[in-house]
Order: C-alpha cells, then structure tokens, then sequence
C-alpha cells in the first residue's frame, strides 16, 4: 500500500525535511480523523528533536571555518597530483621521473588523499609533507617541478585545519552529548509506526480520505527516493 522510502539513505537534511512533508500531508487530512493522533504527535515530537540536533552540529562557525579549510587543502593536494600527472607525459625525462616519484609517493596512501575522513587526511598529508621535507629525492623532484610552493601553502592549511579542528573538538566538549544516529533511528520507526497504523485503518475503514493521504504519501515518498538513485 505504501511505496518504501530509502529512509537509510536520506540525508539527514533531507530525512528531516521528508518527516515535515509527511506530517504537513497528515495536518491537511487532519491527524484525529484519520485516527493516527498518537502516531502523529509521537513523529512530529521527534523530527522537531532531530532538527534541533542537526542545528546544533551545523551551527558552529568554526564547523563552516572547518569546510572551508578543509576544501583549501583538498584543492591544493588535487592540484599537485594533476600537475604531476601531466608532468609524466614531458619530453623531458628528468621531470617526467620526478612527476612520477611525486606521485607515487602520493598514491602510498591510497587512491585519494582528499576524499579521506578529516582526521585521516590530516595524518596523510602530514607524513607526506615531512617526507617532502626530509627525502632529498623527493624534495628534488618537488623543486624540479615548481612544486615547492605548493607544498608550502599545503602545509599551511593542513596545520591550520587541525588548529580549527581541535579548536571545535574543545568547543564540543562541553556540549550535551547529542547522538543524531539514534535519533534518526526513532525517527524512522515513528515513521513506520504511523504508515503502519494508517494502513490498519484505511484497511478496516476505506474511504476516499484515506486513499488520497496514502496516495499523496507514495507521491511524496517517490520523489525523495529519486534524489537517492
């Protein structure tokens, strides 16, 4: 009767704005009337707990520094890995060697540095970084390449994105714990628990008003699944 909604694989933005839709489907058809008060109130108490929640990690501006930083750094590795890899194609052999070296030593850590979690990229990118530093052929093919300033402004936003990490990990702290895991978790099964006792009545009890919420339910549930192909 209810279309499934890819409810695991919603964002959490978007999780929270389904769980609006649906309950702004269900005020329309009024929630005594289709008997669903209980399930109603008990989804509507939950999504207004999971924005909240969601706000609260979203709302930090050292989580807004944090991204900013985060996509300098990823913009710089990329950039020396794209100008390496054209560099292996140079007529000169010596630089298509370094670009090689450069590489290689990138690659160490996997087939993309910048897609890593934070605290992963920042210990790769450290390494890496030192390595540049203090292995006299690498440093050599960075400087073959131009690449010395690179790595410089490279270093700069790594040790800069862990100083504003650390600075919101100390900020957290002293937080209430806030676990948006469970709390999706709820509200998905006050989700269910309200389709379920919909479909109870709409089987015991048919009528126009009943097909037209499940119908308006599936066409809301179709949409938020297409943006999850």
């Amino acid at each position: 009767m209810f279309n499934a909604p890819k409810l695991t694989r919603f964002g959490n933005d978007e999780h929270i704005q389904f769980n609006k839709d649906i309950l702004y489907v269900c005020e329309q058809s009024n929630p005594d009337t289709l008997n669903i008060r209980s399930q109603f109130d008990a989804l509507k108490a939950g999504t207004e707990q999971l924005e909240t929640a969601y706000l609260q990690t979203q709302g930090s501006e050292l989580t807004k520094k944090i991204q900013a930083e985060d996509e300098k750094r990823d913009n710089l590795i990329l950039g020396i890995e794209k100008i390496s890899d054209g560099n292996t194609f140079h007529y000169i052999i010596e630089h298509a060697e370094a670009a090689e070296r450069i590489l290689s030593h990138i690659h160490k850590y996997g087939s993309s540095i910048a897609r890593m979690n934070y605290q992963a990229e920042t210990t790769a990118l450290t390494d890496l970084i030192d390595f540049a530093k203090n292995d006299t052929k690498l440093q050599a093919a960075v400087t073959l390449l131009g690449l010395t300033e690179w790595f410089t402004k490279l270093e700069e936003s790594n040790i800069e994105f862990n100083r504003l990490y650390m600075m919101r990990v100390d900020e957290e702290a002293g937080k209430p714990k806030i676990n948006l895991k469970e709390l999706r978790a709820e509200s998905i099964s006050q989700y269910r628990e309200l389709t379920k006792h919909l479909s109870a009545h709409a089987l015991l009890s048919p009528s126009e008003l009943y097909e037209s919420t499940i119908n308006k339910f599936n066409e809301l549930i179709d949409k938020y699944n297409a943006l999850r192909r």
